[in-house]
């Protein structure tokens, strides 16, 4: 069976697919996002070939109306028009009703030439992206435009070919996102016993002690920077100086909130670049704070990875005092509510807000007895432990599907 190019501005020409990008600045403004509402997907939204609901803006429903060209249907597409314009989503019947905000573009094709999923695996494979890369405008920054997208030219095979890849690439995905429900779900678990012993302050014992100046006898409070061996930005990598392989750079579109995000466009450098700049490798046990949104502020702790890796300038690192303060403690404590709100309000910048590293220094800590630490830390560190499991087949599931999927959009091997 023969497959086919399709030219999506060919196809948009036809009415077969529709190639938009998402409202102008001028048509949102600051006053219309609200704390309950409709959703609106901007780039950071874009993790992993879905969406990120963790920190995602909302309008209000009458302005959602106004924007109702911009809905987001099931099978939808969503690019960013800037910055890693490599990823992209696929929108499924958990986020269809969502806008696409200023800064994303959506891609719809028509069913018949196209399916959804295909045309996702199709767009967000490495041969796409390196399309995209060539034809972007910008060198600090790449810039996307619907134009841009119009003259991309896919490979398409019949439908019921397009099925059978979908089909053998979807049991992949399918065990990958179960996986990563598991680990949701262990780490919610920590975050309830967290809230119980830290918030409630119904911690094991608790009966038998008594307060003193408001807290539990034995326990003092102190600031997250009195804690801590070291509190750091990352490193400042430009442009021209990242190429290679022996560096991963991770960056705050990596960090979620106690999880790795692999966004799947790291950069890199080299280890002469490592040495010249005087990098710091990130080594498991170091927490990593994202210092910009969204949320700024979320924190994560790394087990031991498969590749080395630095941070760019907008990841803190911090390296717990272990004689003072317990890791997975000081973790979940960054990535509790209460301080998530605290880093929100001493954020500084306009165009680019952030918080500062004397900021999250000064960031208030309860510091519980050496009892009650050490008995989270083998709640949090036995989860820690699954996750890390969990992780390593995510990986690995990842590594055979993408091994798999460029030889069937390309027709290499057939199912």
């Amino acid at each position: 069976m023969s497959w086919l190019a399709l030219r999506l501005g060919s196809a948009a020409e036809a009415g077969k697919a529709v190639i938009q990008t998402g409202p102008f600045g001028s048509q949102l403004h600051q006053h219309d996002y609200v704390d309950d509402g409709v959703p609106v997907v901007m780039p950071k939204d874009i993790v992993g070939g879905g969406i990120d609901e963790s920190g995602i803006a909302k309008v209000g429903h009458n302005k959602a109306q106004e924007l109702g060209r911009h809905v987001l249907d099931a099978g939808d597409i969503v690019f960013p028009r800037r910055g890693d314009i490599r990823k992209c989503a696929l929108i499924t019947p958990q986020t269809e009703g969502f806008l696409c905000g200023t800064g994303c573009l959506k891609i719809r094709v028509d069913r018949e030439l196209v399916l959804p999923r295909f045309l996702y695996y199709a767009l967000s494979s490495d041969e796409v992206g390196s399309w995209l890369e060539r034809r972007a405008v910008g060198t600090t920054m790449l810039n996307l435009s619907a134009g841009i997208l119009a003259d991309l030219e896919l490979r398409v095979p019949p439908i019921e070919v397009q099925a059978a890849i979908v089909h053998a690439a979807s049991a992949y995905d399918e065990l990958i996102d179960n996986n990563r429900r598991r680990i949701k779900l262990l780490d919610d678990s920590v975050r309830l016993v967290f809230d119980e012993w830290f918030v409630r302050l119904r911690f094991p014992g608790h009966e038998r002690l008594p307060l003193v100046d408001g807290l539990p006898f034995g326990w003092s409070r102190s600031t997250v920077g009195s804690v801590v061996r070291s509190l750091e930005d990352g490193d400042w990598i430009e442009s021209k100086d990242q190429g290679g392989d022996d560096f991963r750079i991770l960056q705050i579109s990596n960090i979620g909130q106690n999880e790795f995000r692999e966004t799947g466009n790291f950069r890199y450098i080299t280890e002469e670049t490592f040495r010249r700049l005087r990098c710091r490798e990130v080594t498991p046990g170091m927490i990593l704070v994202a210092r910009m949104p969204m949320p700024i502020g979320r924190a994560m702790m790394l087990a031991e990875m498969p590749w080395r890796m630095v941070t760019a300038v907008d990841v803190a690192i911090i390296e717990p005092d272990d004689e003072q303060v317990d890791g997975h403690y000081l973790l979940y404590h960054l990535n509790s509510d209460a301080n998530l709100a605290r880093c929100d309000a001493l954020t500084v910048g306009a165009t680019r807000p952030r918080v500062t590293r004397r900021n999250l220094a000064e960031l208030p800590l309860l510091i519980p007895d050496k009892a009650v630490q050490d008995a989270f830390h083998a709640v949090a560190a036995d989860v820690f432990a699954q996750r890390v499991t969990l992780f390593r087949q995510i990986e690995k599931l990842t590594t055979a599907r993408d091994l798999l999927l460029p030889r069937l959009l390309s027709g290499e091997l057939t199912i």
